[in-house]
């Protein structure tokens, strides 16, 4: 029989017991983080634009400036990057440079610029898709802009700051892509270009750039509204940068002159961290988080460079294998306890537990959480004896004062946002029985509730996707069942909002009400999972949005309904947990979907049915109350993983 040493050439250590996790050693080291050389692109160049593409071991580039003899100008080049070596691919219809970028390897976007047409100069408002293989034109921005950043995903993109032509003043605007089209976005606090972009369109972030002079200004967009949040430690403008809204880096860039410095943001502060090993400006950037980053091209201070260097967390080198105390990236081992193949932070299935949250104010059932486990906002659902109209909000460690919304108590009310920028979306008024669904929409500003428009129909145990000023709600049921009403329909209308009303638009394949919902999603990205269709049925079906029509793909492993769901706003890293099965009862199962298939992960502590979801990731994720009389009704549970992945071991 074949060693694992034979065919993979390594020998794989064995464990009985996995290291300490990965956050912590991050924490007791935050400084061990380096970056190394990686393959040379094909083409030196400089002018690369704002926004990150791509992930370390999936990244590309198109575009970009010529500086120096021979050749000179816009150039048109595409390549990839495989983790080791660039790759030419296909070119852009029309050579620029300094153009907003955002999206993945095979899936980007490349806005505006200048330098197109070739061969005469200009700012243009060309967008251009690329779809791993070739670049097509699509949808012009509303004007010519230069010198912006991007971020978000090819069907909820994000373009802001820059400039409208060559010599216009700065502009503050921003512009958000459905995948179709564009339409205006928040404004800005501060005009500015050659600034950098990363995130996705309901959480990015604007680091650094230039106005009459370099800045270290950092604000994050929520989908609607723009805010400052810490500046860099070093101001600077032609920088790059990488990650999530709570876990990225920038680095590189003009201080002036070109510098190497490098800050790790970890959701409330900078950190300098490990410099870059030559100083550039005008570079490239592709990235997931503060631990995995690349940077590419740009220029050192003059002419242009086709280096690539790799950002890596390396955490603490271990003295020997039994004494071995902190996770290293992408480290790989075997437990000998689990039986499990395992790797460190590689964003495979999630190793974590649940755990005691505390107690609620109350018991609650059928309500609804939005924003994170440290900044959650909680409203509507009921006890053994009321209906509730109030919300609370939780700072992750006490629940505040009730704040009365402007409708009747309701239950099955779901909805999307943060803690200080909700909705709260149609569900149903107990009173008069059978409790029909109403079509009411509340929004939520951090301090009171306002009614907005109105759903076309009204609807509870729905599904629902977005940001207050762009979403989704889909499936459903338009009366619940009683003794005077025992039978309800089922629904498969999506309903779209766009800041001031909501259209019908493509139904989903199978009508249903209880789906499990992850409420982090996008608008054009959002997730129907299980769910009921007739008494005493439940479903494991799932489907997903595109932002036009609803396809399905791979059902869960226990069918359910009522259940929670987190993500981290992704249609490819997603957990479903708790809801009821008549067959077992209330399931306390959690499953993690990776874009392809189900894998059951740890379970909560005990089974909930109807509870109250929210979370920042399919890794930090609350489970809130419970149905009305059983044990857990008032408490939460707090899921954490995300430092181990199980990993599947190909033997041939």
């Amino acid at each position: 029989m074949s060693e694992y040493k034979g065919i993979k050439g390594f020998q794989v250590q064995t464990r009985t017991e996995d290291p300490a996790p990965f956050a912590q050693a991050l924490a007791d080291n935050p400084y061990a983080g380096s970056w190394a050389s990686g393959g040379t692109m094909n083409t030196a160049r400089r002018h690369l634009g704002g926004g990150s593409v791509g992930t370390q071991t999936a990244g590309l580039t198109a575009g970009g400036y010529l500086s120096t003899s021979p050749g000179s100008g816009a150039l048109a080049n595409s390549e990839e990057y495989d983790g080791s070596s660039w790759t030419e691919g296909n070119d852009l219809n029309g050579a620029r440079y300094d153009s907003a970028r955002f999206g993945t390897q095979t899936a980007s976007y490349v806005a505006g610029g200048e330098g197109y047409p070739v061969p005469s100069p200009g700012v243009t408002a060309i967008v251009e898709n690329y779809n791993g293989t070739s670049w097509t034109e699509t949808t012009d921005l509303p004007t010519t802009r230069r010198t912006s950043s991007g971020a978000g995903t090819a069907t909820a993109g994000l373009v802001f700051a820059g400039q409208l032509s060559g010599a216009a003043p700065l502009t503050d605007t921003s512009l958000e892509w459905d995948g179709s089209s564009w339409t205006a976005g928040g404004t800005m606090n501060t005009a500015r270009k050659y600034l950098t972009g990363y995130g996705i369109q309901t959480y990015a972030h604007a680091a650094g750039g230039y106005t009459t002079t370099d800045v270290a200004i950092v604000e994050q967009y929520n989908g609607t509204a723009w805010t400052e949040i810490a500046d860099l430690n070093t101001a600077r403008q032609q920088l790059s940068g990488t990650g999530t809204y709570t876990s990225s880096l920038v680095f590189g860039g003009s201080a002036p002159p070109a510098t190497a410095k490098t800050e790790s943001w970890d959701n409330s502060s900078w950190t300098e961290v490990a410099d870059l090993s030559t100083a550039v400006k005008w570079h490239g950037s592709g990235g997931s988080n503060n631990t995995s980053a690349l940077s590419f091209g740009g220029s050192p201070g003059s002419g242009r460079t086709g280096a690539t260097e790799e950002w890596a967390f390396s955490g603490v080198q271990p003295t020997d294998a039994a004494s071995y105390a902190n996770a290293i990236t992408g480290d790989f081992y075997y437990n000998s306890t689990t039986g499990q193949f395992k790797t460190v932070n590689d964003g495979g299935v999630p190793i974590g537990t649940w755990a005691s949250g505390g107690t609620l104010p109350r018991e609650t059932y059928n309500s609804a959480a939005t924003g994170t486990v440290s900044a959650t906002l909680l409203w509507s659902g009921y006890d053994d004896s009321a209906y509730f109209n109030d919300s609370l909000e939780f700072n992750g460690s006490t629940w505040g004062s009730p704040v009365n919304m402007n409708v009747p108590a309701t239950g099955g009310r779901f909805g999307v946002g943060t803690q200080t920028a909700s909705l709260a979306i149609s569900g149903y008024n107990p009173s008069p029985a059978p409790g029909i669904g109403m079509p009411q929409v509340e929004s939520y500003n951090g301090s009171a509730w306002s009614e907005i428009a109105d759903v076309n129909t009204g609807i509870s145990g729905h599904g629902v996707a977005g940001n207050t000023s762009n979403a989704i709600k889909y499936a459903g049921t338009t009366a619940m069942v009683s003794p005077s009403h025992p039978t309800k329909s089922y629904e498969a209308t999506t309903e779209q909002y766009n800041g001031s009303s909501w259209t019908e638009v493509a139904d989903l394949n199978t009508a249903r009400e209880g789906v499990c919902f992850a409420n982090q999603m996008p608008y054009t990205a959002g997730v129907a999972v299980g769910g009921s269709n007739a008494p005493g049925a439940v479903l494991a079906i799932h489907e997903i949005w595109n932002g036009s029509a609803w396809t399905e793909t791979g059902d869960l492993n226990t069918a359910r309904s009522n259940g929670g769901g987190a993500s981290d706003g992704t249609q490819t890293s997603i957990i479903v947990y708790g809801g009821n099965n008549p067959a077992p009862g209330y399931l306390a199962n959690n499953e993690f979907w990776n874009g392809t298939s189900w894998t059951e992960v740890n379970d909560l502590s005990a089974g909930r049915y109807g509870l109250g979801a929210t979370g920042a990731s399919s890794t930090n994720a609350m489970a809130i109350g419970n149905y009305p009389s059983e044990s857990n009704a008032n408490t939460w549970e707090h899921f954490v993983a995300g430092d181990f992945s199980i990993k599947t071991v190909t033997t041939s």
